[in-house]
């Protein structure tokens, strides 16, 4: 009798004894000792599992000892008679001993596996994409399911590693005190394509494709834009992308002939309970049925407003309520609406800004010459079609792509105007501008 013969003589008895009926008592027959290290939590499910528990890993050791080309014929011996898939029962199979089999596969060169690819080093520590094994068609049906559901596994495992990893980088983010903390973070890192090791022709691809895309393995990294942009705005004093606010408004007006000035205050309650307050003051001219006024802005140049307003002859006479129509230059448009007694609403756009709102009024006219008004009304931040290119974007000039400026060193007030203002709307104030400067400069100093 040749080696080989002798081999198979030995393992066909406890491969044949214990494999088919896991739950039949294994005996005397003693369970390595790794067995019992790395399956504890087994003895406490009673003498059945015990058993089941013990044969398993019995056959496990004994496969260990054959040689490559023995392991591949003894598990196709296995396969012919109905013994490989009870052994691989991935029902009965603990995840352990499917990770010990497929690493035993691997090294007798049964399975081959795919290498994983390391993640670039980055703050936050992203995940490095997880190997697979390549499931081809040729290899016994239970050994291609359990092949395809370790893949599974590590696809999942991996899109939750990376989704933490998101998670984290979106709290590093959102404690960042200035941009330049933000960019030192540098944009958050795409997540790997796990392969599904799927070698084609296949007789499973339908039915693992199906099973294969209901693990998740969606790109999570909007989570992470979403929280960078909304710390943009926060740095930056605008209001956060899908948040409301309240506002409120009293004001007084004086006209002197077709000049007319108002006073008044605008006070503003974010969804997060924070307040703020601003008086307004303008001048308005009134040529005709169209009016043109002027007010201070805190972009630096005045805001202009040009309206149009007509009182229908049902508004009574102290009613100051109009129906009507402004633009102004910062791109808002609003259109009122007269509702009698003194009463009126208004709604708001301003597609620049991405906000929009409305709300209600009431005024009075006070003598020939005089008004007062008050407003209250809600509003929404919308998400800006350029912030969202801003915050993706590594062209110059965006948060995460080079500054220009930064390597020329140049000093806030020398910046052009209009980048100035890009840079205003992405969060950067001139402290913020003078201390990366400060920053890169003593990087660049010898030590």
């Amino acid at each position: 009798m040749s080696s080989v013969s002798r081999r198979e003589s030995h393992l066909s008895a406890p491969t044949g004894l214990p494999v088919p009926d896991m739950g039949r008592s294994a005996g005397k027959q003693e369970t390595p000792a790794c067995a019992v290290q790395k399956n504890r939590v087994e003895t406490y499910r009673g003498p059945e599992e015990q058993s089941r528990t013990q044969a398993h890993w019995s056959v496990h050791e004994q496969l260990e000892r054959l040689p490559p080309a023995d392991y591949r014929r003894m598990l196709e011996r296995m396969d012919q008679g109905g013994l490989l898939g009870k052994y691989l029962d991935l029902e009965k199979m603990s995840p352990e001993a499917r990770k010990e089999f497929l690493a035993q596969a691997e090294r007798k060169g049964y399975v081959i596996s795919e290498p994983g690819q390391k993640a670039p080093p980055a703050p936050c520590h992203p995940p490095d994409a997880p190997a697979t094994y390549k499931n081809d068609a040729k290899l016994p049906e239970s050994v291609r399911e359990l092949l395809h559901e370790s893949n599974r596994m590590a696809k999942r495992t991996y899109h939750d590693a990376h989704d933490a990893y998101v998670k984290r980088y979106s709290e590093q983010v959102m404690r960042a005190k200035s941009l330049g903390e933000i960019r030192s973070l540098g944009e958050p890192v795409a997540p790997f394509k796990v392969r599904d090791g799927l070698v084609h022709p296949h007789p499973d691809y339908e039915r693992f494709r199906r099973s294969w895309s209901r693990v998740p393995g969606n790109d999570t990294r909007d989570d992470a834009y979403e929280a960078v942009s909304r710390r943009m705005a926060d740095l930056s004093g605008q209001q956060r992308p899908g948040s409301f606010w309240f506002k409120a408004a009293a004001e007084m007006k004086a006209e002197l002939g077709i000049l007319s000035v108002k006073w008044g205050v605008e006070v503003l309650v974010t969804q997060e309970g924070q307040a703020k307050w601003e008086p307004k003051e303008s001048a308005e001219l009134a040529p005709g049925g169209v009016k043109v006024g002027a007010e201070p802005s805190g972009a630096g140049a005045p805001k202009v407003t040009v309206s149009v307003e007509h009182q229908p002859k049902w508004v009574k006479e102290k009613d100051p309520m109009t129906l009507g129509m402004s633009g102004d230059s910062e791109g808002s448009l609003r259109m009122d609406l007269p509702a009698g007694g003194g009463f009126g609403g208004h709604a708001e756009v301003n597609r620049k800004q991405g906000t929009y709102g409305g709300g209600v009024g009431f005024g009075r006219r006070l003598g020939e010459a005089g008004e007062v008004k008050v407003e209250a009304g809600f509003g929404m931040q919308g998400a800006r079609r350029e912030r969202a290119r801003d915050v993706a974007s590594k062209r110059p000039g965006t948060l995460f792509g080079p500054l220009p400026e930064q390597d020329q060193g140049l000093s806030w007030k020398d910046i052009p105007a209009g980048r100035r203002e890009r840079m205003v709307r992405d969060g950067w104030t001139a402290e913020s501008w003078a201390a990366e400067l400060q920053k890169k400069s003593s990087h660049l100093q010898p030590r």
